[in-house]
């Protein structure tokens, strides 16, 4: 038997190792918030609160004091830093202050760049020699209104550039440490609009994912462009919520970037599929999803799959049709074909300005969805789900659920949600049409 002094070490370093796997994963996890809501500037006897009193002035007073440090035109130029709407940040309930702003920043301790007077359009040009840029920074302040930390969004343009605003930041998940912030900026060598209707011309707008974390009373940011990509055409942080979700549920392991889904050529999405699965896809197309759960409660894994036709992708002018298809194993183990439907999977060219609509197929025991995003100015998402009938041995259409908001203004969504049998019948997943289900079926 072990002595007492033996097992007391033991659970002493067991308890230290479960306290530090804990620390790990409260990091990882962190609760970070952010929130523009402001005091008034006025008290309730309707006399102004002094500035030295107010958040917002002292927010503004610490971040120019830091970006001043750091900003090659020299004060009373017009490079001097411009601040955006600024946030209060909030990391595991500690108050911090997030203050976006837009300034070239020195590429030496003691350079200057004086933007040289124009006549009409700007020449983006120093009067000392280089090119006058301007960069989309984050300056972070703590409660005590001292600088806590600053970071640089990198932007990967083959060009220089010259950011003009920051349009939105948000928290990519609630319970995690990380923020989006979308940016936006237009090449310097660009051609000035000599009308106003030009003006925006060039203009390019990208989302990225920035990690941070509070150390010592000071925050630590770390930019992660693995799936959103950098450069990206991803506008708004609701779009890029939407890129993060479709790379965690395996589009990028599907062969692509969710966030490239607004470029402007066709991405590949072409995967493996085990050997059992092969036969099932059809010559002149190819698997671009697979997703194994128990799909009929039988015990054994089955499989839902995607296949695409090759050829007019391959073309370039159209996409190719999609099918689905639902295989179940027999008593012997081996796959056979359950189901299918060509009319459940939208093609490549349906998803209008935000390209492929296609985000994915998740499934579970008895059960699988399909989901959808698209549009343009106007945004929409559907994701569509079917559950399996052990009475009907197959799967109907349980649930709808649409989503649509103007760009500009995402958080003002429209959510509808669809089920049986007050929207639609009994509706086969083989006789199914994301287009036409309103009012169809058996009640």
């Amino acid at each position: 038997m072990k002595n007492t002094a033996q097992k007391t070490f033991e659970l002493l370093f067991t308890a230290t190792l479960l306290f530090c796997v804990m620390s790990l994963l409260n990091f990882v996890h962190a609760e970070v918030r952010i929130s523009s809501a402001w005091d008034s500037r006025y008290r309730t006897d309707g006399s102004p609160v002094p500035d030295s009193e107010h958040e917002i002035p002292r927010l503004e007073k610490a971040a120019v004091a830091v970006a001043a440090i750091r900003n090659a035109t020299p004060l009373g130029s017009r490079g001097e830093a411009e601040l955006g709407l600024g946030y209060k940040l909030f990391i595991e309930g500690t108050k911090f202050y997030l203050q976006p702003a837009r300034f070239m920043i020195k590429s030496r301790p003691n350079e200057v760049c004086t933007p040289a007077d124009y006549d009409k359009a700007p020449t983006y040009q120093c009067e000392e020699g280089r090119r006058y840029t301007v960069g989309c920074h984050l300056i972070f302040i703590d409660a005590n209104f001292a600088e806590a930390g600053f970071h640089s969004i990198k932007i990967n343009e083959p060009y220089l550039h010259f950011c003009n605003a920051v349009p939105a930041v948000g928290v990519a998940s609630k319970d995690r440490n990380e923020l989006l912030v979308t940016v936006q900026y237009f090449p310097v060598d660009r051609k000035a609009a000599s009308k106003v209707s030009e003006i925006g011309s060039g203009w390019n707008r990208m989302t990225v994912l920035l990690r941070v974390k509070a150390v010592n009373g000071k925050i630590v940011v770390e930019q992660d462009d693995t799936c959103l990509g950098n450069p990206n055409k991803i506008d708004t942080v609701p779009d890029a919520r939407k890129a993060l979700a479709r790379c965690s549920a395996g589009a990028k392991a599907a062969g692509y970037k969710a966030a490239q889904t607004a470029s402007e050529s066709p991405v590949e999405r072409a995967i493996k599929v085990p050997v059992d699965v092969r036969p099932f896809v059809p010559t002149g197309s190819d698997p671009i999803m697979l997703k194994a759960a128990d799909l009929d409660g039988n015990g054994q894994q089955d499989y839902v799959l995607v296949t695409e036709e090759r050829a007019s992708r391959e073309e370039g002018e159209s996409a190719g049709g999609r099918t689905l298809w639902i295989l179940v194993r027999g008593p012997d183990g081996r796959l056979m074909l359950a189901k299918s439907n060509a009319s459940a999977i939208y093609s490549a060219d349906m998803g209008g300005m935000m390209g492929d609509p296609f985000v994915g197929v998740s499934a579970s025991t008895r059960s699988f969805e399909i989901e959808h995003y698209g549009g343009s100015a106007w945004r929409w998402s559907t994701s569509s789900r079917f559950n399996y009938s052990k009475r009907d041995n197959t799967w109907q259409l349980v649930r709808v659920q649409n989503e649509s908001f103007h760009a500009p203004d995402a958080n003002d969504s429209e959510v509808t949600v669809e089920t049986p049998p007050k929207h639609f019948g009994k509706i086969d997943i083989a006789d199914f049409d994301p287009e036409r289900y309103l009012g169809v079926g058996t009640r």
